[in-house]
């Protein structure tokens, strides 16, 4: 049993020796030095958890010198130092005791650990970090274009580069006149087939606004391309006098259809002075004419519509050439003269097509002269702009 004394016999050995004194040697599993031993029964001695020093019927423990333990088995020479050893921090033999070498009553509590998360998931703490971290990136994603947004003229279209639509404030009696505008997306239509064929190193406003004098220009310093609202009205007035006088009011629908052919090109003309303002383009003869070129050449390949707007630009041309008394024109102006501009218009639809336009050339619209060039008139219209917007075109 674990603490007892161990047996031990008592008998005394006389040795024998030349001198008179005797040597007494006690035999046994034990060896106890030569001390007074008390009377009565013996408390083992040892340190366990909580208790101080051991006492037997008042005397100090530490006068009982003897290792009660059993003896520690000598290990063979060459063997393992931990062969059958019980690791350190594993469970107490039976019978109690610190595992190892070194022996004691009890064994102090071990320190709990956390429960590791199975392999491949993650604690519930750190999935729900990851969910709100991503839906901040989400909101900072959304809040930063909006941010962009050029509040001073109106609701935007940003990006970085390219060309921006905006709509300020009507004033009065210029509510239908925006309306018109922005329902049909005029602006947005044009600029966005511009926005995909090209690339631009910097925004260019296009903005529809409320101006004291009925234009649309391309304002060189601000980089913005300028749609007033009473140019709108302009151009609808002055198809409604026409339409009016030449079929009655039930030309309302032709006449809105019309107005919005005029805008869509003359989005593309002011684009054309943007492009040859921000790319440097080069060109020969009057710049206006040469956005004349540009407006004719993305209209024309558009189909139906785009040849319809067209039409709609000459026949706008056509209709101020004959409000305009002839002493009037401006021969040396920046613009050619409106009945000028008007048959240009003319002869690029025929050029690009004699065949579907021939009517153009039958209503006297076109020259008999002209339509013999008009193709190569066309084609050299094609090639030089395709060559100028060569280096600008996206890839692919």
């Amino acid at each position: 049993m674990p603490g007892a004394l161990p047996r031990m016999s008592r008998t005394p050995e006389r040795t024998s020796s030349s001198s008179s004194t005797t040597t007494t040697r006690i035999t046994g599993s034990a060896s106890f030095a030569l001390l007074p031993c008390p009377r009565g029964p013996v408390r083992r001695v040892g340190r366990a958890r909580g208790a101080g020093t051991s006492t037997t019927r008042g005397r100090p423990s530490h006068l009982l010198t003897a290792d009660l333990a059993p003896p520690r088995p000598r290990r063979p020479a060459g063997a393992d130092e931990d062969v059958g050893r019980t690791p350190r921090g594993s469970p107490a033999a039976e019978g109690g005791g610190m595992p190892g070498r070194y022996a004691t009553d009890t064994l102090p509590p071990a320190r709990p650990t956390l429960p590791r998360p199975p392999a491949g998931r993650y604690p519930r703490r750190a999935v729900v970090g990851t969910l709100v971290g991503l839906t901040v990136a989400l909101l900072c994603l959304v809040a930063v274009p909006l941010a962009l947004l050029d509040s001073d003229e109106g609701e935007a279209r940003a990006d970085s580069r390219g060309f921006v639509v905006e709509y300020g404030k009507a004033g009065r009696g210029e509510g239908a006149d925006r309306r018109l505008l922005e329902g049909a997306g005029v602006l947005e239509k044009a600029t966005d087939r511009l926005n995909k064929r090209l690339v631009l190193p910097s925004t260019i406003r296009v903005t529809a606004r409320s101006c004291p004098d009925a234009a649309a220009h391309y304002d060189l310093e601000k980089s913005r391309i300028e749609i007033c609202y009473s140019f709108v009205a302009e151009v609808r007035e002055l198809f409604e006098r026409s339409v009016r006088d030449a079929e009655g009011a039930e030309g309302t629908e032709r006449v809105r259809a019309k107005t919005l052919g005029v805008l869509t090109e003359t989005v593309y003309h002011e684009a054309a002075h943007a492009l040859i303002d921000k790319l440097g383009l080069p060109f020969t003869g009057r710049e206006e004419d040469a956005a004349d070129q540009f407006a004719a050449y993305h209209l024309i390949p558009q189909g139906r519509h785009g040849r319809a707007a067209l039409l709609a630009a000459a026949e706008n041309f056509a209709l101020y050439a004959e409000d305009t008394d002839p002493a009037d024109v401006d021969f040396g102006g920046e613009h050619s003269p409106d009945a000028v501009r008007a048959a240009a218009y003319y002869t690029y639809l025929y050029g690009s097509d004699p065949k579907r336009h021939a009517r153009l050339v039958d209503d006297g619209l076109v020259g008999e002269e002209r339509a013999e060039v008009a193709e190569g008139e066309y084609r050299a219209l094609r090639r030089g702009w395709r060559v100028l917007l060569a280096p600008h075109l996206r890839q692919g």
